[in-house]
């Protein structure tokens, strides 16, 4: 450990990662509604259980699973979901995460197809996509954004 590293637990690291989530813009850098970030990126995995899994203001994540190395997921499909998310207002938020970064999150939840997108509510998973396909995907939003009106 360096010098300049810092251990934190608990609460005092939940609130740290909270006020350091990373956005990541479109690759357009043009955001439609101007206020509603882009998709939070996780860096690690306890960013993950406080952005997805202890999510209290928008239960519902859409969750993006990618890799660097799949070009289309990251400049195709990323901005396409992106934009679907942002007209559904602030019932759906989205989180991303490229497993050549956080691969421990590949092998806890499964993920044996680049992309795959799941909806969690609460934490929990409530639907699942795997592939390029495009009409799943739209199904799943559509159903996640539906869900959440009622939620």
């Amino acid at each position: 450990m360096s010098r300049h590293s810092l251990v934190l637990t608990g609460a005092v690291a939940a609130a740290v990662v909270l006020s350091t989530i990373v956005m990541v813009s479109s690759p357009t850098g043009v955001s439609a509604q101007g206020t509603k970030p882009a998709v939070v990126d996780i860096k690690t995995k306890l960013l993950f259980d406080v952005a997805v899994m202890r999510n209290k203001k928008t239960p519902f994540v859409v969750f993006y699973y990618s890799s660097s190395e799949c070009v289309p997921c990251k400049w195709s499909l990323l901005p396409m979901i992106e934009k679907m998310i942002r007209r559904k207002g602030d019932k759906l938020n989205m989180a991303m995460v490229d497993f050549d970064k956080v691969p421990e999150l590949k092998e806890d939840h499964g993920v044996n197809v680049i992309p795959t997108i799941m909806v969690f509510y609460k934490g929990d998973v409530m639907d699942v996509v795997e592939g390029k396909n495009w009409s799943p995907i739209v199904g799943l939003v559509n159903r996640a954004a539906k869900l959440s009106e009622t939620a």
